[in-house]
């Protein structure tokens, strides 16, 4: 249209809030934790033996990487196929994919893209850390993680190139993993 629209001649009147609390899921008590029976260690070859979750502890801001390979896409909120609100290290299929630091499921999801299952995890200061590519989750919403504990495997992806994808968020921004990590 080449001419512009008239001038409002009525004033607009404010909403009321929507009150977004009432559409979010209630919060279960957990139940308690029955004592586990004592159970003799079965030997164990050192090699195959993971590393055990460390003690809950007081978050610092620190996160641990959740699988031990590189960074193969950074980070980058660069516009158009480069855009990467995480970071996806290079990972093996069936690889215990572990929390970077203590807290609370938040989510177990599958998603409709290229994520496969997805866990979030929520932490102290507002922060969410967000594991994608899963083939499995080993938690349920709710559940509280030690750092280090295993959330899943990481998913067979594409032949040749296998990948964990990893987000940082403080609310609903995405920040660069390669500051916490």
């Amino acid at each position: 249209a080449a001419a512009p629209l008239p001038r409002d001649t009525v004033a607009a009147e404010p909403l009321e809030s929507p009150e977004l609390g009432r559409f979010q899921t209630p919060r279960e008590a957990p139940a308690p934790i029955a004592p586990a029976p004592a159970v003799e260690p079965e030997p164990v070859d050192a090699a195959a033996a993971a590393p055990a979750p460390a003690a809950a502890a007081p978050f610092d801001g620190t996160l641990r990487p959740p699988v031990p390979g590189a960074v193969v896409k950074p980070y980058s909120r660069d516009p158009g196929p480069n855009r990467n609100d995480g970071v996806d290290f290079a990972a093996t299929p069936g690889e215990p994919v572990r929390a970077a630091a203590s807290g609370e499921v938040a989510l177990v999801s599958t998603s409709l893209g290229e994520w496969g299952t997805i866990v979030l995890v929520r932490h102290p200061g507002n922060l969410m850390t967000v594991y994608g590519r899963l083939g499995a989750a080993n938690v349920e919403k709710g559940q509280q993680v030690a750092a280090g504990e295993v959330l899943g495997q990481v998913a067979a992806d594409q032949p040749g190139r296998t990948l964990m994808h990893f987000e940082v968020r403080r609310g609903a921004f995405s920040e660069d993993p390669a500051e916490f990590l």
